[in-house]
């Protein structure tokens, strides 16, 4: 059997399956993290291709295929760049994006177009080699920059992650981890060491052929983390590619024009026009990329941007709500609307709790029972809000059986019942929220009418807004016991007043009578 045969059969089923992911991730994905994933998916596809493709001409070798295992270099920024969101790193993420991504351009274009990495391209022992240029070693250094920086990012985010998290990350850090670990030893360590390992007659080229090899477990792990466990949001990344393709092509029209209206009228020489459309590029580029991605919020992925623009509305409208019903019916509306929830309640704790009452009190529902939801709080002995009081977090109910199955928590058996009464009942989450520290109540909400989950994004949207709940319910709840100390402060006075008047009466009628007797009695 052709032994280059088989080598490019190998490659070329690991840049088709790359492909596949990139797809799946592309579009049937919804989140910054899904659309870089996409890149690194796509380039790999690239770089494994180039290797197919090399040995399919390998008795004629190509100086170009051999240059375009370079395009490999992209992986590492778009990989870093992919740490950043999945672990929801975002300060200053477009500057780190910017550099990052141009840095990798700058090198790939250099390595496909110069002989700064690759000189010459030949066959040697079955194996694809090259003479390499001045820049090799840069390259070599940025492989490992990336790789390291990326692996640091995903360890942490691990060992810091807990419950659901944790599961839905572990296959796919591991996949993603395997996949940049043998890029950092084959193809940035090895060959930077290259004569360390001619000398045990270790062949450097053959280990960066195998490094791309090791995609096949990426692609296989981040696809059975996608399905099995649901890891990454999937429907909204269409957007995202729209708002990059449609700004592209502005910055392009915008640059045909410039040169179209300097050959007609200006004739302005080649370096003033690049100057002009270089500074065109840069005062545009941020104002279209804005106007599109405001667009694509609003046709691709509705939810989440309407999801955002109520719950910046409702934090602004919090302050100027007093009245507790008033507010409780707001926040509840607010929350269906922009969710498409079935159901919502508003539960508040009791300040004065006698021992014949709940201690909560179901403040506003729509679409739950109330006398149910009352008692599943009360179940166990109040377990849902000590638990809830414990945690301090939100409890979603797909997730409380990898909290079991972790043992994040003694209360397994108390767990499994809660999970049981919350499928019952139909409420997908528990949304805490505290002043102090302490546990003033809880918003239930229900499944979507489009019987989606709810993501990643929806989730830290809510979870940030706890801490306006709480002091605008906090507030509302102060405001009501000063009306009811009011009104109680009235209903004395009035009592009292109404005493001094029959007592004052009483007098005179007393008065009256004495000085009838004085009279009788003259």
């Amino acid at each position: 059997m052709d032994i280059y045969l088989v080598k490019s059969s190998i490659f070329l089923l690991a840049a088709f399956l790359n492909f596949l992911l990139a797809f799946l991730l592309w579009f049937r994905g919804k989140t910054a993290a899904t659309f870089y994933c996409g890149w690194i998916a796509l380039i790999s596809c690239l770089y494994a291709g180039s290797f197919g493709l090399w040995y399919i001409f390998a008795n004629y070798p190509s100086l170009f295929l051999m240059r375009m295992t370079w395009t490999s270099l992209l992986i590492l920024p778009f990989f870093v760049v992919f740490t950043y969101h999945f672990t929801e790193q975002l300060e200053h993420i477009k500057i780190k994006s910017f550099l990052l991504i141009s840095s990798g351009i700058v090198l790939v274009a250099l390595a496909l177009t110069t002989s700064l990495f690759v000189c010459t391209a030949y066959i040697k022992n079955t194996v694809g080699m090259g003479d390499y240029g001045p820049l090799e070693p840069l390259g070599r250094l940025y492989v490992i920059f990336g790789a390291a920086i990326g692996l640091i990012n995903l360890i942490r985010y691990y060992f810091k992650s807990s419950g659901l998290k944790k599961i839905q990350s572990r296959y796919f850090i591991l996949g993603v981890g395997i996949y940049s670990t043998a890029s950092l030893i084959a193809g940035g360590i090895m060959p930077l060491m290259s004569k360390y390992f001619e000398n045990y007659g270790i062949n450097t080229d053959f280990g960066i052929e195998i490094s791309s090899l090791f995609s096949f477990v990426w692609v296989g792990l981040t696809a059975y983390a996608i399905l099995r466990y649901k890891i990454m949001d999937t429907r909204i990344i269409l957007g995202r590619i729209g708002i990059y393709t449609l700004t592209s092509l502005t910055l392009i029209v915008l640059v045909l024009t410039l040169e179209f209206l300097n050959n007609a009228f200006f004739k302005l020489p080649a370096i003033f026009l690049t100057i002009v459309n270089s500074l065109a590029t840069v005062f545009i580029f941020l104002p279209a990329f804005r106007f599109y991605e405001k667009m694509a919020g609003r046709y691709f992925y509705y939810t989440f941007y309407s999801l955002q623009k109520s719950l910046s509305n409702l934090i602004k409208e919090l302050p100027h709500i007093i009245e507790l019903n008033q507010l409780a019916d707001f926040v509840n509306k607010s929350l269906v609307d922009s969710l498409q929830l079935d159901k919502s309640a508003v539960i508040l704790k009791q300040r004065a709790v006698d021992a014949y009452s709940d201690l909560f009190k179901i403040e506003t529902s729509e679409g739950f029972d109330k006398e149910n939801l009352v008692l599943l709080i009360g179940k166990q002995n109040n377990f849902l809000a000590d638990y809830l009081q414990s945690t301090k977090k939100l409890l979603i109910s797909e997730e409380i059986p990898y909290i079991i199955a972790e043992k994040k928590s003694e209360k397994i058996s108390e767990l499994s019942n809660l999970k049981s009464d919350m499928d019952n009942a139909k409420i997908s989450m528990f949304l805490p929220f505290f002043i102090k520290k302490e546990l003033i109540g809880i918003i239930a909400l229900g499944d979507k009418l489009t019987d989606e989950p709810y993501t990643s994004q929806e989730i830290n949207l809510l979870s940030s807004l706890t801490t306006q709940l709480a002091v605008a319910f906090s507030n509302a709840l102060s405001y009501q016991e000063i009306q009811k100390g009011k009104e109680e402060l009235e209903k004395w006075y009035k009592l009292t007043i109404g005493r001094e008047v029959r007592m004052a009466e009483l007098k005179e009628k007393i008065k009256e009578m004495e000085n009838k007797t004085k009279l009788s009695n003259g």
